[in-house]
């Protein structure tokens, strides 16, 4: 069974994850979208200006951590988290990963989808996979209870869910 199917991972699903490159020894975490078609390799988009799209071109890997709590992606972004080497490049510190090599770029027009293969993982158990589309449904809800909601908030709503969890119950829920 792929590691991507015993995590848990959908077809078409964006799972939120913590994309870790390096240069020349420096390492650069972000946060990116994941997901599968093939539970084969994983895409995830990258802005083509960013140190992460730079990163993976040139070395033609990225690592892909997998956050257990909502607060590491915080930590992440003001550059508080620890990382660890993996057989090809770093982690985020105590965390799940999945090591990538790059297979193919598909360019857009100010960002690049990067399809890559599975090399290598490191799977805890407390593995959680953060999909946004529940907490949306939510906030959809609670929108729809409102007098005032504007309808083009709870079409941008179920713009975002159908997206990231295409075909599952919450885009069922957020449906016209």
């Amino acid at each position: 069974m792929s590691v991507l199917r015993r995590l848990g991972f959908r077809k078409f699903w964006i799972y939120e994850v913590i994309a870790t490159t390096s240069n020349k020894g420096v390492v650069n975490s972000a946060h990116m979208g994941a997901w599968t078609k093939d539970f084969k390799t994983i895409s995830i988009r990258v802005y083509r200006d960013s140190k992460t799209f730079r990163n993976i071109t040139e070395n033609r890997c990225v690592t892909l951590s997998l956050p257990e709590k909502v607060e590491t992606f915080e930590k992440t972004l003001k550059r508080r988290v620890g990382h660890s080497k993996t057989r090809q490049g770093y982690c985020i510190s105590g965390l799940s990963f999945i090591d990538l090599k790059l297979k193919s770029v598909t360019l857009l027009k100010d960002s690049a989808v990067v399809k890559a293969r599975i090399t290598g993982s490191r799977i805890r158990k407390k593995v959680r996979l953060f999909n946004r589309a529940e907490y949306l449904t939510l906030e959809y809800l609670i929108k729809k209870t409102k007098p005032k909601v504007k309808k083009k908030n709870l079409e941008e709503l179920r713009r975002v869910v159908n997206k990231v969890a295409p075909k599952s119950v919450y885009s069922r829920i957020v449906a016209k």
